[in-house]
This record gives structure tokens, C-alpha cells and sequence, in this order.
């Protein structure tokens, strides 16, 4: 009986540290979520390109977002605000899980080389 009892502890504590191991290093969303969040960004008009995108988790349905987007020289800074509240609006929509999101509109471009799409 005492035999069961400890084996249950066990993996009742195998299990735990399973889980949390994840958020206590700093666990990201799944690639799948990550290349649909980019394609999302890439599809948004106005932008030129964007980076891979950086999550973390916070808490169970609480993930934070940071993207790198570079928009198209032409866009006036008010074109460039509606453009991120859209892709916002989009990302919200289709991963509500990111509570918090983040984007950093800057040139994407390395002396000249656009980074590709």
C-alpha cells in the first residue's frame, strides 16, 4: 500500500515539473502559432515584411507578443498607426491568447538587402 502511495507521489511530481518546466524558463508558443502570427503580419496591407515573432507565456492563456515589422516607406505615420490596430484586430482575433502585443515598426532592411518575405 505504501509502495502505491509513493509511486503515485512520484509521478504525480514527474508530471509537475513536466508542465511548469516550461514557464519557469520561459516557454514560447508552438512554431505552427508563431508562422501563422508572421503570415498574418505579411499579409497585412502596408507591410513590407516582418520578423519571426517572440512570445512568452505569463500564465496559462496569457502570452505575450513582440514583432518586428518593417512597413512601406510611402505610408504616412497615420497610415502606419491603422495598419498595426488592424493587424492587432487580427492577431486578437485569431490567437486570442496574446493578451499583450507589441510591435515595433522599424526598417527591416540590412544596408540595402531587404530581408525576405
Amino acid at each position: 500500500m505504501l509502495l502505491g502511495i509513493g509511486l503515485l507521489l512520484v509521478s504525480v511530481a514527474v508530471f509537475l515539473i513536466y508542465k511548469t518546466k516550461g514557464l519557469l524558463v520561459g516557454e514560447g508558443v508552438e512554431p505552427e502559432i508563431l508562422l501563422s502570427v508572421q503570415q498574418l503580419a505579411q499579409a497585412q496591407p502596408g507591410v513590407r515584411a516582418a520578423r519571426p515573432p517572440l512570445t512568452l507565456y505569463l500564465g496559462p492563456h496569457d502570452v505575450v507578443l513582440a514583432l518586428d515589422v518593417d512597413f512601406h516607406d510611402e505610408l504616412s505615420s497615420a497610415e502606419v498607426e491603422n495598419a498595426i490596430e488592424a493587424l492587432q484586430a487580427g492577431i486578437r482575433t485569431a490567437h486570442p491568447e496574446f493578451k499583450r502585443i507589441f510591435i515595433e515598426a522599424k526598417n527591416l532592411a540590412v544596408r540595402g538587402d531587404e530581408v525576405s518575405s
